[in-house]
């Protein structure tokens, strides 16, 4: 059986105006939502880009770039997939 719970951060992501990238520990209860969790996913976009991060909590990060002409993404180079 799969769960999906779907939440948005609510702490303060930026300290000092710059922003920081966010994880699970940035919902509310927080603790729990990291522990209880087989994977916790986090899809961040980088500002002023077309690369989207996706951050699996205990497992790692790949950064994808989105084609708008194929409506795809593309995995690049420099992050690649972590092996389970």
């Amino acid at each position: 059986m799969v769960v999906i719970v779907v939440a948005h951060p609510t702490k303060d992501v930026g300290r000092d105006g710059k922003a920081r990238p966010v994880t699970l520990y940035d919902i509310e209860g927080s603790a729990h939502w990291f522990n209880k969790c087989d994977h916790g996913v986090v899809i961040t976009r980088v500002p002023d880009t077309h690369v989207t991060e996706v951050y699996v909590a205990k497992v790692g990060t790949v950064k994808l770039r989105f084609d708008r002409f194929s409506g795809r993404f593309e995995l690049l180079n420099d992050a690649p997939p972590r092996a389970a």
